[in-house]
């Protein structure tokens, strides 16, 4: 797979970390168009496990923040705070749900998506075991899907849902070399939230209100530098 890895073209891929009830959706509603515009970006994911009155998702939400512009959506542990998030685990492929869940449980923990014009794209979600509700051992979670997720493409993108930053930067350091991880940011989203960016030429930067960028960009993969930040950012 490494002789495709440099054909593959660049992406500039959007997380919002995360989306925190009414106040949240309206902001995605109002700046993530404007973002994509101002920006040129081509796929964003976002973290929904909060945006329900802060508390799980529902499905008026999750198309509320779909129509908005969000391509994916991730969560967490506050999965479960509204019930009917079962049937849309079962009928929603845009939703993600953290891949170390026990056996038998609704829904997907990583997938491939394609957009046209783009390299297809992965979505890997996890969520830790530190000061958390007990769940399967995410290292493993995370190597086996890695390794099903290269299959089909090099770039792949990680959002690990998580109190401890031990267990944040541990998955990096576990995952570094296998999928071609460049950087592990801590986002200023909840405290128990962060993503990993992998994929060839991976880099990440900050601007305010919880957004970050990352592009990924073969070309760089050798000598990844950070990606410039808009000249306004979000107030």
């Amino acid at each position: 797979m490494g002789s495709r890895w440099r054909t593959v073209p660049a992406v500039k891929l959007l997380f919002i970390g995360d989306i925190v009830g009414k106040p949240g959706r309206r902001a995605v509603r109002y700046f993530l168009p404007r973002l994509r515009k101002s920006l040129g970006i081509d796929f964003v994911v976002a973290n929904g496990e909060n945006m329900a009155g802060g508390s799980g998702i529902t499905a008026s939400t999750a198309v509320e923040v779909f129509e908005a512009g969000v391509d994916v959506m991730t969560s967490g542990d506050h999965l479960w705070d509204q019930r009917e998030v079962e049937s849309m685990l079962l009928s929603e492929s845009r939703l993600v749900r953290p891949e170390n869940y026990p056996e038998g449980t609704p829904g997907q923990g990583y997938r491939v998506f394609s957009s046209e014009g783009l390299p297809p794209l992965g979505v890997l979600n996890l969520q830790g075991q530190t000061f958390m509700r007990p769940v399967e051992n995410p290292f493993f979670a995370a190597e086996y899907a890695v390794e099903e997720l290269r299959k089909e493409t090099p770039v792949i993108f990680v959002d690990m849902h998580a109190e401890a930053t031990s267990e944040k930067i541990g998955m990096g350091r576990f995952l570094d070399g296998k999928v071609s991880a460049e950087r592990v940011e801590t986002l200023g989203a909840a405290p128990h939230q962060a993503f990993i960016a992998f994929g060839p030429g991976a880099s990440a930067g900050r601007v305010r209100a919880q957004v970050a960028y990352v592009r990924f960009d073969p070309s760089s993969a050798l000598a990844p530098s950070a990606p410039e930040l808009p000249s306004s950012t979000l107030r």
